[in-house]
């Protein structure tokens, strides 16, 4: 009887290991994604008044991070794309640096200027990312549309 009993307990002990060694893992949950390209498939080529945005030739485009209040987070000017037309698109800046979102319940925008050398520069347009929205299913790339203005984050999520 004791050899039955001792018998019993070792099969209950294996299938209880077998479920533990059945059970789904926890999914992963990431809280952070870092940007590695920015790409601008669209903008318009003709500011708020109807006119072009250089004189003689298409706008020199440049984007910055911003929050939603306006405070630049990254200014990218020195990247600026030069006489941009409609053939040229879509622009493309790779990050050599990742640009870290360590909180993604924040917006985060991407916002595109036409640079000036002797004005202030216009504002083209803007489109704001809040990467919580997307964390359903975690995508390398995410695209969003404001308007005329059309942009792809690329990156990893950690």
């Amino acid at each position: 009887m004791r050899k039955i009993h001792i018998a019993g307990c070792i099969i209950l002990l294996l299938l209880n290991a077998c479920k533990k060694k059945n059970k789904d893992p926890e999914p992963i949950r990431y809280t952070n994604f870092k940007i590695l390209k920015i790409t601008v498939h669209s903008i318009p080529f003709k500011d708020k008044n109807g006119e072009d945005w250089d004189l003689l030739d298409g706008p020199d485009v440049f984007y910055k991070m911003e929050t939603e209040n306006g405070q630049v987070i990254f200014d990218g000017v020195t990247s600026k794309k030069e006489d941009v037309t409609s053939k040229d698109l879509p622009l493309n800046w790779d990050f050599i640096t990742a640009y870290p979102i360590t909180n993604i319940n924040v917006t985060q925008f991407v916002t595109l200027y036409d640079h000036d050398t002797f004005n202030a520069n216009d504002l083209i347009g803007y489109v704001g990312f809040k990467l919580s929205d997307y964390s359903s299913d975690y995508p390398k790339q995410i695209t969003k549309t404001i308007g005329d203005i059309s942009i792809t984050i690329s990156g990893e999520w950690y």
